[in-house]
């Protein structure tokens, strides 16, 4: 690697939906994700005295990053140490942000199944299925498929009537306004099908 950076300080990061293939993200045996475009984030929480000591190669890369002022950006300035990062927990299953209609039929909003530990930057809306529901898909790991399946056939109109759309066509929806959407058909599934209580869902982010 170019930075000789050791492995316990990076962690797998997703690339914005337009380089997403395929909307299901399959992953290796380290749990990186099997795409063109591999991307990691510097992740470290330890002060920089001890970086400096212990990391010789990550304290150099530190220091890339202070030459071109990245330690005097806003969130940098209210974090301690300035590299530290947002602690995001990889979700199995995303939604793009916004978009729009393709001429190809492709949906403004795509739902992703991802069996990687990548994080998601915010170009992405994450869905963390709550204790119960997540137990249950270890239960049965093909049920993550199934709901993903479920949530692609939401259309694209129920949607739209939660987001928003600006003015050259662009469609966005918030996590809050994600929430809102009907999921009659997925509950029907857990419900009917798995006698999971039908207040079981997600947390949205």
């Amino acid at each position: 690697m170019k930075y000789a950076i050791p492995s316990e300080f990076l962690t797998p990061i997703l690339p914005g939906p337009r380089y997403l293939i395929s909307d299901e993200i399959h992953t290796d045996s380290l749990g990186n994700p099997l795409l063109n475009q591999r991307l990691f984030l510097l992740t470290c929480d330890l002060p920089e005295e001890e970086v400096k000591f212990s990391y010789p190669s990550v304290w150099q890369y530190l220091q890339k990053g202070k030459e071109v002022g990245i330690d005097q950006t806003y969130l940098s300035t209210h974090r301690s140490p300035w590299y530290v990062q947002e602690k995001r927990p990889a979700s199995l299953f995303l939604c793009t942000y916004m978009g729009r209609h393709c001429a190809s039929g492709r949906k403004p909003f795509r739902f992703i199944l991802n069996h990687s530990r990548a994080a998601a930057t915010n170009v992405y809306l994450m869905l963390y299925p709550k204790p119960f529901l997540l137990q249950e898909m270890k239960n049965r790991p093909e049920l993550a498929t199934s709901i993903w399946h479920y949530l692609n056939a939401i259309s694209s109109d129920t949607l739209k009537d939660q987001g928003r759309v600006y003015g050259d066509g662009l469609y966005k929806l918030e996590p809050r306004e994600l929430a809102h959407v009907p999921i009659g058909s997925i509950r029907y599934l857990l419900t009917n099908r798995l006698t999971i209580p039908s207040q079981i869902s997600f947390d949205f982010a």
